[in-house]
């Protein structure tokens, strides 16, 4: 009697442990052949991928399309509703809104094409008539060139935002000066976008 229990016990692990070995694989006609675990198992990337096409692509800004402020080569535009306040000046354009400004210039490159951005900003930094000197920040791109970038406030009432570059000769330069009660730091950076976005030479 204990002879056959241990047969019935042996063939009831036999049968448990037989999906394990290849002698009760599929039929290709029944599911192809057999894979591992990872194999089988959906992978949790598959959602992510198919969906990642129709995930909104972050926002390009939109460029301010106001005042024209363009100079021969230097393409800028001001916000809508600003105006203009300087105009007949073959070297420079300016925009204003109340208590804020808006001044691009285009001048030869009295530096001859030798000066790094880093030293453009100092000079910028050095050279302006301001109560408070804005702090030197990394360079940004704009039009696919590196532009020096000068922020902070220059007085109690204003922020500035500077950019430059030079190219070919040429020295531009695009101030933006916004009213610190008139925008708060997220209007700020906004409107300042905006007005990069506008920029381009050539």
């Amino acid at each position: 009697m204990k002879r056959s229990l241990g047969s019935l016990s042996l063939c009831a692990v036999l049968a448990l442990t037989s999906a394990c070995s290849g002698e009760d694989d599929p039929a290709p006609g029944a599911g192809g052949t057999a894979s591992t675990p990872e194999e089988s198992a959906p992978s949790s990337d598959e959602p992510t991928a198919e969906a990642s096409p129709e995930q909104p692509a972050t926002p390009e800004v939109e460029a301010a399309s106001g005042p024209d402020l363009t100079q021969t080569n230097l393409s800028v535009r001001a916000p809508e509703g600003w105006t203009l306040t300087r105009e007949g000046d073959p070297f420079s354009g300016q925009a204003s809104e109340g208590l804020s400004s808006i001044f691009v210039t285009e001048i030869e490159d009295l530096g001859d094409g030798v000066l790094s951005i880093q030293q453009q900003a100092e000079i910028a930094q050095n050279g302006g008539a301001y109560l408070t000197r804005p702090k030197i920040l990394d360079p940004v791109e704009i039009d696919g060139r590196e532009w020096y970038h000068l922020a902070g406030p220059t007085d109690r009432i204003r922020h500035l935002d500077a950019f430059g570059t030079s190219e070919d000769g040429l020295s531009y330069a695009v101030d933006i000066s916004l009213n610190l009660a008139t925008f708060t730091p997220a209007q700020r950076q906004e409107l300042v976008d905006s007005v990069l976005a506008s920029i381009s030479i050539g």
